[in-house]
């Protein structure tokens, strides 16, 4: 059964009382979450931190959730307002342009490290291409899912998804990576 399945019958088992489920659906999607979470900002424990408030805002608006939605998009989509919403609080400290390509100081730690190599090719993507990457290959949702998300038709985050790829391949052959 997939992952969207799953977790829509696990919210309408906890929207007809059984709570005690909202940990599962909480283990089975928190890594997915983190991990876009934790590209988008550098921070590990800001990371947690949001991570933790995603499903917070998650339990919160199950009752909102429609069976006819993909559970990952509606999730994924609770992230990335989380993260919005994180930044515009921030604004008084660094606009929110300046907050999309923010590279935490943590990156530069090794810098000859693979992992900081990618997530500064990433962070160098225009943002919407970086979001449509880090959603289908960090979190794994599909095309039709990150479309919903992103409010944007599935052709258009296919060609996001396909640009950012070979713009990536560019900027990790200059990183010496590829």
């Amino acid at each position: 059964m997939n992952g969207n399945i799953r977790n829509a019958m696990l919210v309408l088992r906890i929207k007809n009382g059984e709570a005690e489920l909202t940990k599962e659906l909480i283990v089975n999607n928190y890594d997915r979450v983190y991990k876009y979470i934790r590209f988008k900002t550098g921070d590990e424990h800001l990371s947690y931190d949001l991570t933790q408030e995603v499903f917070i805002r998650l339990i919160n608006a199950l009752e909102d959730y429609r069976e006819q939605t993909y559970f990952n998009a509606f999730l994924m989509k609770i992230a990335r307002n989380a993260l919005a919403d994180h930044f515009r609080s921030r604004r008084e400290e660094v606009s929110l342009d300046e907050a999309e390509y923010i590279i935490p100081a943590d990156v530069f730690e090794d810098v000859l490290s693979r992992k900081d190599a990618v997530r500064r090719a990433l962070m160098r993507l225009p943002a919407e291409q970086r979001d449509a990457v880090l959603l289908k290959f960090v979190s794994g949702l599909k095309s039709r899912e990150i479309a919903e998300i992103t409010n944007v038709n599935v052709s258009t985050v296919k060609s996001r998804i396909h640009i950012g790829k070979e713009k990536l391949k560019i900027l990790l052959k200059e990183e010496g990576i590829v």
